[in-house]
């Protein structure tokens, strides 16, 4: 996503945060199921059908509230006036 916002020139007007949202900030694991990225979250799922156990890597990432998220982004007479959130 990022390189075709670059590819299009659209950087000064979209910005892509690398973030996990929750209640307070800090750092989380993120279990990527990357043989089926729609089993992938912040949860270790113990569901998964076959051989996928064996492919989930464990990625620590930043955690991030909302609040801190727009306020980071805000600009005076400037507000942020869309998210769009991936969520899982």
């Amino acid at each position: 996503l990022a390189k075709q916002i670059a590819a299009h020139e659209f950087q000064e007007t979209i910005v892509v945060e690398n973030v996990a949202l929750g209640a307070a900030p800090g750092e989380a694991v993120f279990h990527d199921v990357s043989e089926a990225p729609g089993y992938s979250g912040l949860r270790a799922r113990t569901d998964l059908p076959g051989q996928l156990g064996q492919s989930v890597r464990e990625v620590k990432v930043k955690v991030e509230t909302l609040d801190d998220l727009v306020a980071r982004h805000a600009e005076p007479g400037r507000p942020v006036r869309f998210i769009k959130l991936d969520l899982e």
